[in-house]
């Protein structure tokens, strides 16, 4: 299936894309009345119609996203793709999209609406919605500040048959306070099957993402709950569904270290952690790490700032010096 570039400019707005052969892009249907002296401009709290002519209703709403998207984006000065969308005043939502054959071929109608960024923020249905907590709790560290293990040295007493042989190392451990923020983010999407999105329940991001280092987030709760179903003439009705994503940020990570013990709960004799074997033990000393399984949540969620969540502070809140 063959690729061409489209590109159309309305007012002084010039969006292209990479559409198929037989495909057809008419654009958005503004009223004259709507364009001001420096060309057109989409106003909020506004309903538009976008029409394209192609196979099937989902790739109609591909086109109308794609298509809407840009022009906000060229419209403010921004770089679709490479820009975040918060530097938006205005956004386009409710897309819905329904045949309208004339004769000639599949051609369809998507509306959408235009609102303000603020409003997507607070809505609980909007991709846009976030909300952003953060709390302190305790926990156990099997190390110091500098990330030495806690040891904990000792020989029987003198009057223990195997004095002075032995010498007892065993694992300390601390209860300190750590930060721990808690985020949720919501997902709209076509899903046949939406309990799916349950399988991504204790992933960790594998990469850099909203400012936090690798496998420091964690997804801790899922919920889903539909949203619309479209009613068109393609193959089947296509269900809509909003996934709210809740995620945990651990500042100390989330994998776990976990200490060896013989069958007795003991943990063996261990100083250099090196590895090595200590008389009379049949296994190594050292830890095991419980490691969580990991996802790209770019695919998802993508975040283009690489700003570190420490430079994000810094920014938000200076310190005067």
């Amino acid at each position: 299936m063959k690729n061409r570039t489209f590109t159309s400019k309305i007012g002084g707005i010039t969006v292209s894309m990479t559409i198929r052969d037989h495909e057809e892009v008419h654009g958005i249907q503004i009223p004259e009345s709507e364009a001001n002296e420096s060309g057109i401009s989409l106003i909020v709290n506004k309903h538009y119609l976008f029409r394209c002519r192609c196979l099937g209703s989902v790739r109609a709403l591909d086109l109308a996203r794609t298509y809407v998207w840009k022009y906000l984006f060229n419209e403010a000065g921004l770089t679709y793709g490479e820009d975040s969308t918060t530097e938006l005043t205005k956004i386009a939502t409710n897309f819905s999209c329904r045949c309208e054959d004339d004769g000639f071929g599949w051609l369809w109608g998507v509306s959408f609406e235009i609102i303000p960024y603020a409003a997507a923020m607070n809505d609980p249905d909007s991709p846009f919605f976030y909300t952003f907590a953060a709390g302190v709790y305790s926990r156990e560290s099997l190390w110091d500040i500098n990330a030495v293990p806690l040891l904990l040295q000792y020989q029987y007493p003198v009057d223990h048959p195997q004095y002075p042989l032995e010498i007892i190392t065993s694992n300390a451990t601390i209860q300190k306070d750590v930060a721990l923020f808690t985020f949720t983010l919501n997902l709209i999407k076509e899903m046949k099957y939406p309990e799916a999105a349950a399988g991504f329940i204790s992933y960790v991001n594998e990469f850099a993402w909203k400012g936090f280092p690798p496998r420091m987030v964690k997804i801790t709760n899922i919920s889903i709950r539909g949203q619309y179903t479209s009613d068109t003439r393609d193959d089947n009705k296509k269900h809509y569904y909003i996934c709210t994503f809740e995620f945990q940020v651990n500042d100390d990570g989330w994998d776990q270290v976990v200490a060896i013990t013989d069958y007795s709960g003991e943990h063996p004799g261990d100083v250099s952690f090196d590895g090595s074997l200590q008389t009379g033990l049949t296994y190594p000393a050292g830890r095991n790490a419980e490691v969580f399984p990991s996802f790209d949540f770019h695919r998802l969620w993508p975040d283009t700032d690489n700003t570190t969540f420490q430079n994000r502070i810094a920014e938000e809140f200076p310190i005067p010096t």
